[in-house]
């Protein structure tokens, strides 16, 4: 499956990135929620993550790339463990070909890079229970409510808008060690 990050993955391996089961076991199962909600929850939570990253970050994945000819190629992942490269009819085996998540060309023409790539991290997994359970407990639209003298404030955003998948401050923070951003 072509990803729209530009590489190839296989279309199974790109779950979300808890499954219902590892967002019960975290503290999910205290919400009234139904399995379909949760589920639907978690893949919304795990593609907004990957859309702020740049990557499909969580979890390592065999990927495959293929380069342009004539120009050095920026490989969009991190934590990456080269397979193989394939150099006209040719594949090797060369960690010095990647530099800080570079791959440096050298003068022969390189068409496909395979490799293993993403990060198994607890606090990507944080943020995509954080994103689940905020969603799951504010209604869409719904700032705050009281009761009596109680009250709650859920999600809001700096442009007030509250519910749905929304990631806050806090959650970008966390990502940002894993976020890929163009070098202009």
């Amino acid at each position: 499956m072509l990803t729209r990050w530009g590489y190839e993955v296989d279309a199974d391996s790109l779950a979300p990135i808890l499954t219902v089961d590892e967002f019960d076991a975290m503290g999910g199962s205290e919400l009234s929620a139904t399995t379909a909600a949760k589920t639907a929850t978690l893949a919304a939570a795990s593609q907004a993550i990957r859309d702020y990253c740049g990557w499909h970050v969580c979890p390592k994945l065999k990927c495959t790339f293929d380069v342009l000819a004539d120009a050095s190629a920026t490989i969009p992942v991190m934590g990456v463990d080269i397979s193989t490269v394939t150099m006209g009819d040719v594949a090797e085996r060369s960690e010095s070909m990647l530099s800080c998540g570079v791959l440096m060309r050298r003068p022969v023409r390189v068409q496909t890079l395979t490799c293993s790539a993403g990060i198994d991290s607890d606090a990507i997994r944080q943020v995509c229970y954080q994103l689940a359970t905020n969603h799951l407990v504010a209604t869409a639209g719904l700032r705050e409510e009281h009761i009596g003298t109680a009250g709650a404030t859920y999600n809001q955003t700096d442009n007030g808008v509250s519910g749905g998948v929304r990631m806050l401050e806090s959650d970008k923070a966390l990502l940002d060690p894993y976020r890929i951003v163009e070098v202009v």
